[in-house]
């Protein structure tokens, strides 16, 4: 496999301190790993360091899905879907016996963060003042004076 790694390498690349030759020598002694990078030149590390070789190949990243984050996240939720029983059983078995992590997010599940609790308090007593606000302001009391 080294073998055919190494007919892939640049003869005329700069390999820094060392020649084509240094490169292809090191690599047969094992001073210097290779490995496939697929369609680019082949990674070349220090086998001591583990640190890149200068002249080797810029390491191999995929490109990325064009999937979007909405898509992935509608495939999540269908498989999640699946194992929600599962998953909310063990939950529930966890807050029983006393696990706080699993208490707070059934509460918070189930009642709301506390932000989104006080939230809804302001809400209702913002409803109230409102209520209150429509009403009458003013009462007229007939007045009947004795002269």
């Amino acid at each position: 496999m080294s073998e055919e790694l190494i007919e892939r390498l640049d003869p005329n690349r700069d390999y820094g301190e060392r020649t084509y030759t240094d490169i292809v020598r090191d690599v047969e002694s094992g001073a210097v790993r290779i490995s496939d990078n697929g369609p680019r030149m082949p990674v070349l590390r220090d086998a001591a360091s583990g640190l890149p070789v200068k002249g080797s190949g810029a390491i191999f990243v995929p490109e990325k899905t064009n999937q979007s984050r909405s898509n992935a996240r509608t495939q999540f939720m269908l498989e999640a879907e699946k194992d929600f029983q599962d998953v909310y059983q063990a939950m529930i078995t966890s807050a029983k016996k006393g696990e706080v992590r699993a208490q707070k997010l059934f509460m918070e599940l189930y009642v709301g963060r506390p932000k989104e609790v006080s939230e809804g308090a302001n809400e209702k007593m913002m409803d109230k003042l409102l209520d209150l606000a429509l009403k009458p302001k003013e009462e007229v009391i007939e007045v009947i004076s004795e002269s």
